[in-house]
């Protein structure tokens, strides 16, 4: 593909954390704990279900869910030492 589009190769890893890095390890985990929930029953579903919405109820619930998130984030701020 470079070559037909002759640019090095190295060019389609432009702006990639390197993963020797803490930054690049730590971006490979999360992208792994994604992974691995999307590949269980319970993430498949949620993910099925979530593309039967339409994109405005699709939307709507992204925000739903992240208002559900920031919440329990404070709590679990208001509760830690």
């Amino acid at each position: 593909l470079a070559n037909c589009l002759k640019i090095p190769v190295s060019r389609f890893f432009e702006g990639l954390p390197d993963p020797e890095t803490t930054q690049g390890q730590q971006i490979i985990t999360e992208i792994d704990e994604k992974i691995a929930y999307i590949s269980t029953a319970e993430g498949r579903r949620l993910i099925d279900d979530v593309l039967l919405l339409s994109p405005r109820v699709r939307s709507r619930v992204v925000a739903l869910v992240s208002s559900i998130v920031d919440e329990e984030m404070e709590e679990h701020k208001d509760v830690s030492p």
